[in-house]
């Protein structure tokens, strides 16, 4: 698991774990685009463990099906995210809305 560390990296890791518990959701569209540029780098990690859980995994993750949901995702969440930033600042326009979504 982790290491122990000092005591100023234990508060600042706790102080990090308590903010991240706090939010109230997660950027989807960033962990989809670090997933995405990590791709071979998580295949191949997973292709280290033996692991019948992580070669099911990694079948799952080679079928087109899965890739072609990982680039759509990757091109909607974009515009959904900016979409969602305009609502959350409370002050958009019902006039807005067509522009954003284009």
């Amino acid at each position: 698991m982790f290491c122990k560390g000092t005591d100023k990296t234990e508060k600042i890791l706790a102080k990090w774990l308590k903010e991240a518990c706090q939010t109230r959701w997660l950027s989807f569209d960033a962990s989809v685009t670090a997933a995405l540029q990590s791709y071979e780098a998580i295949l191949l990690s997973l292709q280290e463990i033996d692991d019948a859980t992580a070669i099911g995994f990694i079948s799952k993750l080679k079928t087109v099906k899965f890739l072609g949901a990982f680039y759509i995702l990757n091109a909607v969440l974009p515009v959904l995210s900016c979409l969602s930033k305009q609502f959350q600042a409370g002050n958009f326009h019902f006039l807005m809305i067509r522009p954003a979504v284009n």
